[in-house]
């Protein structure tokens, strides 16, 4: 999940993205329900990842009435229609696929695999406002993993997952000074346990909290060191995510005009994608948002907006990398 190597894998995904969804539609036209399991349940990050994620829902949707497939395939599909489902904001739905999914956990008698379940729940319903049973999901979560038995190879990932998660609390509770030690931690824990996606959505947790603390130049850094590692990996999600922060630094900064050329190529890719930005990161894009509304010469920063919703995402990542 989430580790070194998954690039290779996502890119042979995408080049043979054509058969594969001729692939389904035969599967799902013949009624082949546990060959299209099992293939969702391999599939879903690429479709989170490469900005497929409104179309990953409407494969995985008709899915999940169905009782078809092994336990663990079912588990690994509630969790990627889970994920995905959350990042379009329907927090409801994903919570009550996350319970399932945790429920199917505690049948498999996997402590990874529930540690995994809690915290996904958890970070759900903390978008949702209840921070406090997210709070205790994450204390089970923690308390799980440190029991010895079952498959660990994952642990280190998923440990550095639960501190990354503390620091998604914390900037949902708008302590940005707690969200900042918490994401550093976790940055050092995502890389340490070979996670570079971990890794990459720590920094931009890192650089939200220090863009809302004034620390600037520390939240540039840490966006573009995110925008470096989601754009090699053709993460298109993350992608969005960091030239949304960088924008606001802009636009903190005064440079009103680059930070809404960036916003405009960001605005394109979300219509694109069909996701939702989380609580932080709408905390962070109203106030970006704010400060271009306010600007003088509108004409120009309207002008900067189109522009920028000209740019695909490379020429806009070379832009926010270099030239902003």
């Amino acid at each position: 999940m989430w580790t070194r190597g998954e690039t290779d894998a996502l890119d042979r995904i995408e080049r043979d993205y054509p058969n594969l969804r001729a692939a389904l539609s035969s599967w799902r036209d013949a009624g082949e329900t546990e060959r299209q399991l099992r293939v969702t349940a391999s599939v879903w990050r690429f479709w989170f990842m490469r900005g497929f994620i409104g179309e990953g829902r409407r494969w995985v949707e008709p899915l999940i009435s169905a009782a078809e497939g092994p336990p663990g395939i079912r588990h690994e599909m509630l969790s990627g229609a889970a994920f995905m489902i959350g990042y379009q904001g329907d927090y409801e739905r994903a919570a009550e696929l996350q319970r399932e999914a945790r429920e199917l956990a505690r049948t498999l008698d996997e402590p990874v695999r529930l540690g995994r379940s809690l915290m996904e729940l958890g970070m759900t319903l903390a978008y949702q406002g209840d921070v406090d049973q997210a709070d205790a999901l994450f204390e089970e979560a923690e308390a799980l993993l440190a029991k010895p038995g079952g498959d660990r190879r994952l642990e280190p990932v998923l440990r550095a997952r639960l501190a990354a998660n503390g620091g998604d609390l914390a900037l949902v509770r708008r302590d940005y000074a707690r969200a900042a030690e918490l994401s550093a931690r976790a940055v050092e824990l995502n890389r340490d346990a070979g996670n570079d996606h971990g890794a990459s959505t720590a920094l931009v947790n890192l650089g939200i909290a220090n863009a809302q603390l004034g620390r600037y130049a520390d939240a540039m850094a840490s966006f573009r060191d995110a925008l470096r590692l989601m754009s090699t990996r053709g993460d298109t999600f993350g992608t969005e995510t960091c030239l949304r922060g960088i924008a606001a630094v802009l636009a903190f900064q005064g440079a009103v005009e680059g930070a809404a050329r960036l916003l405009g190529a960001a605005e394109l890719s979300h219509e694109t994608i069909e996701e939702e930005l989380g609580p932080a990161e709408r905390d962070l894009d109203a106030v970006t948002w704010a400060v271009i509304d306010a600007a003088p010469e509108q004409h120009r920063v309207q002008a900067a907006l189109e522009e920028g919703r000209s740019l695909d995402l490379e020429a806009a990542t070379q832009y926010a990398m270099t030239d902003a």
